[in-house]
């Protein structure tokens, strides 16, 4: 995907939609942990929050995706 990133389409398209073309890169389940963790201020997250929060960020990623193949 990073190599898509760098063209100069895309970048005009996530230009124009108001996008950041890092937010179109997928999220890691540690970037998540290290996120929840950060805003609850606990060491123990369980599995099942993670794996919704990452659902939630990836359909996100999906539509900014969408957004830029419209333009």
């Amino acid at each position: 995907m990073k190599a898509i990133l760098n063209s100069p389409r895309t970048l005009e398209a996530c230009r124009r939609q108001g996008i950041d073309p890092t937010d179109l890169d997928r999220i890691t389940e540690d970037k998540v942990r290290e996120m929840i963790a950060q805003r609850e201020r606990k060491k123990n997250i369980p599995k099942v929050l993670i794996d919704i929060r990452m659902a939630h960020y990836e359909e996100k990623r999906k539509q900014k995706i969408n957004l830029i193949k419209e333009v």
